[in-house]
């Protein structure tokens, strides 16, 4: 009897947990629903994607293409053009004439800006070592300035040329000297007729100057120029002017005379020049004309023949 009241009770106890009640099926799919909107919750707590939203970023993707489009503009601004506005700076002694052809030098200067990628930028360009470059480079160049623009890229150098003294004209070539000596340019390469705006000299000790070498001293130079200034002062124009095999000695050949002047570069010019003056008179009041040559380095005294 016991066990089959066991039996009956056990048997209700699981009709009551086996009947499905009306209510329970909403309450499950409740708790299911609230269960996943916890974990969305979750996943956009720790910046996981959301499935539901997006899954790949793309709503980004603007954003990452205008701050690349800022970067390269900011980028291009700073960069600077390879290939500068050469522009020359006029001088009234019309030395500008040895300069040789803006080409030449607009190449230099894009070789120099090319050599070093921080001369590419204006933050990090290094203007004063491309100045002493080009200088090195070109001898007739006596200044260099190079201006980074602001609004532009184009940067701008202005250059200035040396003042010639002569040009040297020997068997090899002819060159351009300055003031202190130094071959500045070779005539050949130069545009204009340099020739016939310095005095020319002629080389006949049989030099083989190159452009950059220091062929005479400064002292020598000013004696040269202040020679032919002092005689054209006088009147007394200047045909040829030569550099003879024989050291601290030049040889003046005065326009329409049959004779050469003989100069001592180491003494004063002024000197020698009012010697000769002061013997031209004594002679021509004499009728006496010399037929080679009057020699004026010695000083105090004055020779011809």
């Amino acid at each position: 009897m016991r066990n089959l009241l066991r039996r009956l009770l056990r048997k209700s106890n699981d009709d009551k947990h086996n009947t499905k009640s009306p209510g329970r099926a909403p309450m499950y799919s409740y708790y299911a629903n609230r269960r996943y909107d916890v974990r969305d919750s979750t996943a956009r707590r720790r910046g996981e994607p959301n499935s539901k939203t997006d899954v790949t970023g793309w709503h980004k993707l603007p954003g990452f293409i205008a701050i690349l489009i800022i970067i390269g503009c900011i980028f291009y601004i700073l960069s600077l053009d390879i290939s500068p506005r050469i522009v020359t700076v006029e001088q009234p002694d019309e030395s500008l004439s040895i300069l040789q052809s803006e080409e030449i030098y607009q190449e230099a200067a894009r070789d120099a800006l090319k050599a070093n990628v921080l001369h590419r930028f204006k933050l990090t360009i290094d203007t004063r070592s491309i100045e002493r470059s080009l200088l090195q480079q070109f001898p007739e160049l006596d200044q260099i300035a190079i201006t980074v623009p602001v609004a532009s890229r184009r940067p701008v150098i202005e250059i200035r040329a040396k003042t010639p003294a002569f040009v040297l004209t020997s068997d090899v070539n002819a060159v351009v000297v300055d003031t202190r000596g130094r071959v500045i340019v070779d005539v050949a390469d130069v545009e204009h007729d340099v020739q016939s705006m310095v005095p020319q000299i002629i080389d006949e000790v049989g030099l083989t100057p190159k452009v950059g070498d220091w062929i005479l001293p400064s002292d020598t130079v000013a004696f040269i120029k202040s020679t032919k200034l002092l005689l054209e002062s006088a009147n007394i124009k200047v045909e040829q002017l030569v550099l003879p095999v024989i050291a601290n000695e030049l040889h003046v050949w005065p326009q329409g005379e049959g004779y050469y002047l003989k100069f001592n570069t180491a003494n004063d010019a002024r000197e020698q020049v009012g010697a000769y003056i002061a013997t031209k008179k004594d002679l021509n009041a004499k009728g006496v004309q010399p037929g080679e040559y009057i020699d004026v380095r010695v000083e105090g005294r004055v020779f011809y023949k």
